[in-house]
């Protein structure tokens, strides 16, 4: 399946519920339950950024003086 059979889907169903609804609409309500739920923004992306596993993570100098 790509984006766009999925968005082809999404277009469908929603003609059928009588309203309209795209992926952003999707991905703009999970991320406002995601925010009001608590969770740490910081935490997660760190889990899921794939830079982590490329590089690794190394100390920020501090500040001098």
């Amino acid at each position: 399946m790509t984006c766009y059979t999925w968005g082809d889907r999404m277009e469908i169903y929603s003609k059928k519920l009588g309203a309209k609804i795209i992926p952003y609409n999707l991905r703009h309500s999970y991320a406002i339950g995601f925010l009001r739920g608590g969770s740490d923004m910081k935490e997660q992306h760190a889990m899921a950024s794939p830079l982590n596993r490329l590089m690794p993570i190394k100390k920020r100098a501090g500040k001098r003086g």
